[in-house]
């Protein structure tokens, strides 16, 4: 087992920096796509049912 390096924790250089943020990036937008992907499939089923959809006045949007 190695001793724990004593001291402040190196600098991230910018590139590792970037690297990290566009990762988290690509995580939200994935799971954005997720979502819209899965309203989409309701929106499907609900229409070859046959069941209407509440519809909301993008207006009224918060």
């Amino acid at each position: 087992m190695k001793p724990k390096k004593r001291g402040p924790k190196p600098k991230k250089d910018p590139e590792q920096k970037e690297l990290e943020r566009l990762r988290r990036r690509v995580a939200q937008l994935e799971h954005k796509l997720e979502t819209a992907e899965l309203i989409i499939d309701v929106q499907k089923v609900s229409q070859l049912l046959g069941i209407p959809l509440a519809t909301i006045d993008p207006s009224e949007r918060p």
